[in-house]
């Protein structure tokens, strides 16, 4: 069995390779009533479950360069995190757009690893068309309300914020900064001595920062970790680990090193 495999950067680190299971995140925006600024009690979700767990949480993978190894990829020319500015932000800049922490930046730009720069779009007609269109007041109906009751994900940071265009959107769509994203051919600009990124499309929303491809051999033996507590099917659960071998290009299989690999059970609602 061969997996194309994104690769989290410090359980690359700890366990050789880090097989991460994609987490979705779907955002209801709607109009109508919930009160801006007020607290809500939001109930455990598919989310909230997730983010207790230190595998999934972005604090945990330190910035580093990428590749780390030679059999990984970086997953695009340009990685980050897309972090929602405050309504201060954008009354001091109007306009939609979002801060870039770079993960991976292109050729030529390796100083900005590591920072957080403006990501906005590139000037052009079809780009403030598309933006002026899709901008929209938020403010969340009673539908929503329940939706979030439920245990859905809703963008409750943008809450009665008032033109929302498509980056502010994608940086406010989860309760954390945590949207992973992959920039398609974005253009880097100084303005008055601040670096700004330039798109012409939505980032891609990913997950992992590298990848390379196994083949998955067993389940590893030489690891001595508890089996997880909770799984889909009967227990006990089976390991998290298992041992894979690479792809080689030289040879047209999988005969490249071996390395261990986790494949983390993820918790259940």
């Amino acid at each position: 069995m061969a997996i194309f495999l994104p690769c989290r950067v410090s359980q690359c680190r700890r366990f050789g390779l880090f097989c991460a299971l994609a987490l979705g995140a779907i955002a209801l925006v709607v109009l109508g009533r919930l009160t801006p600024g007020v607290a809500v009690d939001i109930p455990n979700s598919n989310y909230s479950l997730a983010q207790a767990q230190p595998f999934n949480q972005v604090a945990n993978y330190p910035i580093q360069p990428l590749p780390t190894s030679a059999n990984l990829r970086p997953n695009g020319q340009w990685l980050g995190r897309l972090i929602l500015p405050s309504e201060q932000d954008y009354a001091a800049q109007p306009g939609d757009w979002a801060w870039f922490e770079v993960w991976h930046g292109a050729e030529g730009a390796p100083d900005l690893v590591g920072q957080t720069v403006r990501l906005t779009w590139k000037p052009s007609q079809a780009n403030s068309l598309y933006v002026e269109t899709v901008t929209r007041d938020i403010e969340f109906s009673q539908q929503a309300e329940n939706f979030l009751a439920n245990g859905n994900v809703v963008p409750i940071r943008l809450n009665g914020r008032r033109q929302v265009g498509p980056l502010q959107s994608l940086a406010g769509a989860r309760l954390q900064d945590d949207v992973t994203v992959r920039l398609v051919d974005p253009g880097l600009t100084n303005q008055a001595g601040e670096m700004v990124l330039q798109t012409s499309l939505e980032p891609i929303q990913i997950t992992g920062r590298e990848y390379g491809l196994v083949k998955i051999l067993g389940p590893d033996p030489t690891v001595n970790a508890p089996l997880p507590t909770e799984c889909p099917g009967p227990q006990p659960c089976p390991t998290e680990f298992f041992q894979v071998q690479f792809y080689d290009t030289a040879t047209g299989g999988f005969t490249g090193p071996r390395a261990p690999c986790r494949i983390p059970q993820q918790p259940m609602l």
